[in-house]
């Protein structure tokens, strides 16, 4: 009986390491490149922190006031590529603000910093590739409105906007 017992158990620990190796591995959310046909989208709306409001740069602050917003991406690239951001499709979730006034109104700034070197299987099976991951960090900031107008469509509304990224 004792024997059974201790063989229930090593078949019980057996299944139960192969179900968390799996988990971990279905469980991946990396964003990979390596191919320039391969890219990844980042579809954002423009919320600070709770209770602050993102002011123009020229602005004096206040206490609830910040005058940029960052976001941070992590990408696993293949070694040899670069990678790039662009930041596209803008929209606002109020108000008849059309693209040109939404380019003038909130800059972009892109920012990268390799954090390391390594290896990366996209699959459990699949043979191991020399990566990077880098990290880029979008901080979006605001310029003074041209107009009052402009300004009564902004209040209560949010910035929305796509981060593309890809390799080359």
């Amino acid at each position: 009986m004792k024997k059974f017992v201790i063989g229930l158990v090593l078949v019980f620990l057996v299944l139960s390491s192969t179900t968390v190796i799996y988990a971990n591995v279905s469980n991946n959310d990396d964003v990979y490149l390596n191919n320039p046909s391969d890219f990844y989208i980042a579809q954002e709306t423009l919320v600070s922190e709770q209770n602050k409001t993102i002011i123009p740069l020229t602005q004096v602050r206040g206490l609830d006031d910040v005058h940029y917003v960052s976001y941070q991406y992590d990408v696993i690239v293949k070694e040899g590529y670069t990678l790039y951001a662009q930041i596209e499709d803008l929209g606002f979730t109020q108000g008849n603000l059309d693209t040109e006034t939404l380019e003038r109104l909130f800059n972009f700034d892109v920012t990268y910093e390799t954090l390391s070197d390594g290896t990366y299987n996209k699959t459990l099976f699949s043979q191991a590739e020399d990566t990077e991951t880098v990290r880029i960090t979008v901080k979006v900031s605001m310029n003074e409105p041209q107009s009052k107008t402009i300004v009564y469509q902004l209040v209560g509304g949010s910035l929305t906007f796509e981060t593309y990224f890809f390799v080359n």
